[in-house]
């Protein structure tokens, strides 16, 4: 296996024939052509991608050793997921109940691979999965105004729901905040997509959606006070462009000012059945009669964790994100902000770009602490020399101390 790729300004190059598919997988994933809960064109894609990484490492992947915790926990969570939904598959004889397990392998057995695959592309993995959302956040703007609806003031675009547009900015977003601290990308470039992602997220008219975009906007201008002016022309930039929609002000603002607009997102079903939060109801519960006589999903991350899957289910996923938040610094802690935020009242479980993120973030973490045992051959002094540091945002290590040794 090849060394370790950590130079952050390696090019893409000598790109193997599996990550074409995976390319192909995540420029499509805004793209739906059959109804929400059926495989994708992209979802198809991905499962090539998947099995010829497979192939192509006989079945074994190497992770980086301070991954191996995280990459535990998922499986474990995969499984007792599995579990839960057999037995309520079981006790009502219907092996629909089975189904949501699939979606959850499927984006954790994506997720694993992609944490493997770093070991063998390093940074390589992550410019390019940024020119990838790059090029198709700019292409849904662009085709935009071709294919909005003149029935509805909420657009989806290419998705079947105008949460999922909002829940793909925001993932879209919040992946190129923790990227940009390890790899230099223009400030007209990033103004751009950070544009496209508000405009996605406006047109969308995603009220939770709008709120995770705009604290990832303060937080960046906080962070760097000269995309102030660059933010600014980008939020007069959407805005005008989203007037080109008809009635769209008077809705937006209607919607923005009633807040308790459907609020009915299934809430009222933790409380009314609170044993089930003990070992879980099973997600199949909440869009199937069996158990509550509705058909309303849990809309939320964190609610569908406690009912659907109970307390261990929610340890699980608490840990997961426990393990990033000790290990990653601040300025990349707070991408994992955003998608929390849109996750109280939206249910992104399914979304395997919200799997990708939390992978981007772990291996962000895992290639930091790397790169400190491997300073010497990344040839800093030459990075140094050309003005080029190697991580963005982050010290070289041991620089405190020789400062302080002066």
């Amino acid at each position: 296996m090849s060394t370790l790729d950590l130079n952050p300004t390696t090019q893409l190059k000598k790109v193997p024939w599996y990550l074409w598919f995976a390319a192909g997988a995540v420029f499509l994933s805004p793209f739906y052509v059959f109804e929400s809960g059926n495989p994708q064109p992209t979802d198809m894609l991905t499962c090539i991608f998947v099995f010829g990484v497979l192939v192509r490492h006989n079945g074994r992947l190497r992770f980086p050793r301070h991954a191996t915790f995280f990459v535990a926990t998922l499986m474990v969570l995969g499984i007792w997921i599995g579990l839960v939904n057999l037995f309520w598959s079981w006790f009502y004889l219907d092996p629909i109940i089975l189904k949501p397990t699939s979606y959850y392998w499927f984006n954790f057995s994506v997720t694993i691979v992609f944490i493997g695959l770093f070991h063998e592309h390093g940074t390589r993995l992550h410019r390019g999965l940024v020119h990838l959302l790059f090029s198709t956040l700019l292409l849904q703007v662009l085709l935009s105004p071709f294919v909005a609806s003149d029935e509805t003031h909420r657009e989806t675009l290419f998705f079947n729901n105008p949460n999922q547009l909002a829940y793909y900015a925001v993932c879209c977003s919040s992946i190129l905040l923790a990227v940009a601290q390890r790899l230099r990308f223009g400030a007209v470039y990033q103004t751009i997509y950070y544009a496209c992602c508000m405009g996605l997220v406006i047109m969308s008219v995603s009220r939770a959606g709008m709120a995770a975009i705009s604290l990832l906007l303060v937080y960046l201008v906080w962070e760097r006070p000269r995309f102030l002016f660059l933010i600014a022309g980008a939020m007069i930039l959407t805005f005008w462009y989203a007037s080109s929609f008809p009635e769209f002000f008077e809705y937006f603002q209607n919607r923005i000012s009633d807040v308790g607009q459907n609020t009915d997102r299934g809430y009222g079903r933790v409380f009314e059945h609170p044993l089930y939060m003990i070992f879980g109801a099973g997600e199949w519960g909440g869009v199937h009669p069996h158990q509550f006589g509705e058909t309303l999903e849990l809309h939320s991350n964190f609610g569908t964790m406690i009912f659907c899957y109970g307390l261990f289910g929610l340890i699980l996923y608490l840990v997961l994100h426990f393990e990033l938040v000790r290990r990653l610094p601040p300025s990349a802690f707070f991408s994992l902000v955003p998608p929390m935020i849109l996750g109280l009242s939206h249910k992104g479980l399914r979304f395997s770009l919200y799997w990708i993120h939390l992978a981007v973030l772990m291996t962000l973490w895992s290639s930091r602490l790397v790169y400190r045992s491997r300073q010497d051959d990344l040839d800093l002094e030459n990075l140094e020399e050309e003005g080029r540091p190697p991580f963005v945002g982050w010290p070289v290590p041991g620089e405190s101390r020789r400062r302080g040794r002066r």
